[in-house]
């Protein structure tokens, strides 16, 4: 499916597995990263607000995302099929449309997909599923 335009700015990202459910950064680190984990939505939703920005001209349909807040060194990464926030090299991801939301792909083609609530996301193989399915909810500019 084509790649979509997502405007740079902060966003909540909300999973299709539960009531506002969205993408949420643990604040413990473990040694990848903080992980990443599906939870339910708080008020208001400041830790869970994500800059998405897009990776560089030369890489179009493809953004770099980061926690809205801390260190802005942090970015929405994997360790093998297991996503984290970690510093270092950011990874470009694409999102595209599908009958059920947005995917988010990593540079590898893998979605990231909701398990359950409370549980940590993972990457896998698409399979059109909604709990690979994801909706950005525009909150604002990003700083």
């Amino acid at each position: 499916m084509p790649e979509i335009h997502i405007e740079r700015g902060r966003y909540i990202i909300g999973a299709h597995i539960g009531f506002r459910t969205v993408l949420t950064p643990t604040t413990h680190a473990v040694q990848q990263g903080s992980p990443v984990i599906v939870a339910p939505e708080v008020i208001p939703p400041f830790p869970q607000q994500w800059i998405i920005e897009p990776a560089s001209d030369d890489l179009p349909g493809q953004y770099y995302i980061r926690p809205g807040y801390g260190p802005q060194d942090r970015y929405l990464s994997y360790h093998d099929d297991v996503a984290f926030v970690s510093s270092g090299s950011p990874v470009a991801w694409r999102i595209q449309p599908t009958p059920h939301g947005l995917q988010i792909l990593s540079d590898k083609g893998l979605v990231l997909r909701a398990q359950f609530i409370g549980g940590q996301v993972k990457l896998a193989q698409e399979d059109d599923s909604p709990n690979e399915a994801w909706t950005f909810h525009f909150s604002g500019p990003a700083e």
